[in-house]
């Protein structure tokens, strides 16, 4: 059982207290293997948790002190704390001003694993870049050259609901830059980022991929929005 502590945060307690209540040690063990045991987990299922944690996350929002609070969630040890942070959010997104950029990255940088960092690229900062759309192409450009693997990854994806919005010579131009590693998040990014787009711009897609040397696994995630059974 945790055993963490929200000093002044009376309702951030009662959030630990009601994960400790639906912890499932079993459950905790395999949620972990799952994510190559880098975060201890309270074995709580997603839908549960979410239960738990709306009414925390609309007092976080309402409060003041919402992003400080978020980052002290997504420092805890156990990793459903990390989810209500990002989850949290992004449901905090009517507030972001240009300075949240910081959170932003810091999140990104911190805790990485992918099942953050692409909540985070597709959700939060796909928010942030629309609603300030003068750091584009800055960040997602200076983001693809980054050494942090997450920030690359987070660079690819950012555009990944935008759908007609999407700006398709920006994401030329970030995959021209990282379809050459061997990375696995990396590559697997590339060819995400094209199969959504071929939902709504097939025809692109079709072209950019037939004129590229793409990775294998690339250029087979780009295509399957085109496979038939």
């Amino acid at each position: 059982m945790s055993t963490t502590h929200f000093e002044q945060d009376d309702f951030l307690s009662e959030l630990n207290e009601a994960f400790n209540a639906a912890a499932d040690a079993d459950r905790a063990r395999q949620m972990s293997a799952y994510l190559k045991n880098l975060f201890p987990f309270f074995g709580i299922p997603a839908g549960l948790r979410r239960e738990l944690s709306v009414p925390y996350m609309k007092k976080i929002c309402a409060s003041p002190r919402a992003f400080e609070i978020i980052q002290l969630l997504f420092i805890q040890p156990e990793r459903e704390f990390h989810y209500v942070a990002v989850e949290t959010l992004f449901r905090c997104r009517k507030r972001f001003q240009p300075d949240t950029l910081h959170l932003l990255q810091w999140m990104i940088t911190t805790n990485s694993w992918w099942d953050t960092v692409d909540a985070l690229a597709s959700q939060s900062v796909g928010h942030f870049l629309l609603s300030y759309p003068e750091y584009v192409p800055d960040i997602p450009v200076k983001w693809v050259r980054d050494p942090n693997m997450w920030l690359r990854r987070t660079a690819l994806l950012f555009q990944l609901k935008y759908k007609q919005q999407t700006d398709t010579e920006l994401l030329a131009w970030l995959i021209d830059q990282t379809r050459t590693e061997n990375e696995f998040f990396i590559r697997k990014a590339i060819g995400w980022s094209l199969r959504e787009l071929a939902k709504t711009d097939p025809d692109w897609v079709l072209s950019f991929v037939h004129s590229k040397e793409l990775k294998p696994l690339s250029r087979k995630e780009a295509l399957k929005h085109f496979q038939t059974s």
